[in-house]
């Protein structure tokens, strides 16, 4: 399997700041094969990508910095978790996901607000997110 590193996605976007550290790896879409999430940072915006196993294309959610919007964190640094995937929330299911044995979700958390849980929609075909 080839692996896309940060260096080469950094190519492609060329204003972010990619933070190989953050670097997780888990099965986030449950097909047996380990995808690969990063965050990076543009200005007042924290991204996160996402890559599916043998694929070569990243998809990148973007989040606000600072307290001011839901959607975004309250402060830096962050931290990108792979924890495993729960369905069921206090709202009810998610949307599209399916839990299995080993399928990974991940979380990005500051310390400060609560965090911003992401899990692969099988619906959307995409990475979402939601929060308490």
């Amino acid at each position: 399997m080839t692996t896309q590193t940060p260096s080469n996605l950094a190519r492609s976007t060329k204003d972010v700041r990619w933070d190989a550290r953050s670097m997780v790896c888990g099965d986030f879409n449950g097909d047996g094969v380990p995808d690969q999430a990063v965050l990076g940072y543009r200005d007042r915006t924290l991204l996160l990508a996402v890559r599916r196993g043998g694929r070569q294309a990243f998809q990148i959610l973007e989040f606000a910095i600072g307290g001011a919007s839901q959607q975004g964190v309250c402060s830096l640094p962050v931290t990108l978790r792979a924890t495993d995937l729960v369905c069921d929330t206090e709202d009810g299911p998610l949307s599209g996901c399916k839990a299995g044995k080993g399928v990974k979700a991940l979380s990005i958390e500051d310390g400060n607000c609560d965090p911003i849980n992401l899990y692969w929609s099988h619906e959307a075909d995409e990475m979402l997110w939601w929060r308490n």
